[in-house]
């Protein structure tokens, strides 16, 4: 079968690869759909830190977020069978005897092996993975809805699972990203006041998509005060919750001085620069919560495909550009330029 091999530090090969085949509790999947995330591109281009962490378990399939349909299954797998509609969590294997295993953040486990981050990922014909780690699609969402569904885990993780926001909040996204346009439909969907979503002069057709998907007002902060205009909304005492879904450190200080005294700050954005200087001080004075999230738990993927499939959110607005897997480099740079949202190569 064809597959995209990450061979070495911004090496990758389109390369004919053995088709795996399913070992006791695991399932055969066939690809219909995997979208490129930022994380890909990251690899790709051989960033230290994303690359530091998978670099001993070169060669591998690359690609995380995807869904198919079951074409064979291992010994002792009787929950699903050839011809099912499945996603597939990003986690592909864990210890399940750690503290994190037995509470369902297999994702968190010392011991994880993660799809397309050292181990085989989607980003080929076919994938195999253990069947505790798929998921049954909904029959009326599709699978490119479904190819989703990773990203948005992480934000029902963190607005729903990790912290809950309150019916009537103020809530200020710093990022549209997928994880900042996804947070916006999940917040108004679980009770939010007002969403505001800010981004750069670059991010303007992000930031008009985040309109039509529901946020109640935008900013670009290249040309607008937020700080100002978040407290002139507020009667001045700031956001009720601030989430940073951008990775920028220019933005972990704005998120600080954004939210309100006894505010939230979820933490969803992983910055590249590892040594940020942070205002402790005011974390303090300011009674601020920083609650750090990454990644997902068994529920906050049935939750995220019961959104999808409850049209509480609509995912398809994101998904702005399609290639074949032969066309890969073409999906990467379009995500690079930001020209996509989420880019989906359909192999």
């Amino acid at each position: 079968m064809k597959a995209l091999v990450v061979l070495g530090p911004g090496v990758l090969e389109l390369k004919e690869v053995q088709r795996p085949y399913p070992n006791k509790g695991e399932v055969l999947v066939k690809v219909k759909a995997c979208c490129v995330g930022a994380a890909d591109v990251r690899i790709y281009r051989a960033d230290p830190v994303q690359f530091g962490m998978i670099s001993s378990y070169v060669p591998f399939i690359l690609g995380a977020e995807g869904a198919g349909e079951v074409e064979e299954v291992g010994e002792e797998v009787s929950n699903l069978k050839p011809g099912d509609k499945v996603v597939a969590e990003l986690t592909k294997s864990a210890c399940e005897k750690c503290f994190f295993c037995r509470t369902g953040y297999h994702f968190l486990c010392s011991d994880a092996r993660l799809m397309g981050r050292g181990s085989d990922g989607l980003f080929a014909e076919y994938f195999k993975t253990s069947a505790k780690f798929l998921h049954k699609i909904p029959t009326n969402v599709s699978f490119e809805e479904a190819a989703v569904t990773e990203d948005l885990a992480v934000v029902v993780n963190a607005l729903t699972e990790n912290t809950i926001i309150q019916p009537g909040d103020f809530v200020v996204i710093l990022g549209p990203g997928p994880i900042g346009l996804l947070s916006v439909q999940v917040a108004k969907a679980i009770g939010a006041g007002m969403v505001m979503i800010a981004g750069l002069k670059n991010d303007k057709p992000r930031l008009e998509m985040a309109h039509k998907i529901g946020a109640d007002m935008s900013i670009n902060i290249d040309e607008e005060q937020i700080i100002e205009r978040v407290k002139s909304l507020t009667r001045g005492r700031g956001a009720d919750v601030v989430i940073e879904a951008s990775g920028s450190p220019y933005a972990v200080e704005q998120a600080i001085e954004l939210v309100r005294k006894q505010g939230k700050i979820i933490a969803i954005g992983i910055t590249k620069d590892q040594n940020i200087n942070v205002p402790w001080h005011k974390i303090t004075l300011k009674s601020i919560s920083i609650i750090g999230s990454l990644g997902h738990r068994w529920t906050s993927w049935e939750k995220a495909l019961n959104f999808i499939s409850m049209k509480k959110v609509n995912v398809l607005p994101l998904i702005t550009h399609k290639f074949s897997l032969e066309d890969w480099k073409q999906a990467f740079e379009s995500l690079e330029r930001k020209e996509a949202i989420k880019p989906l190569i359909i192999p």
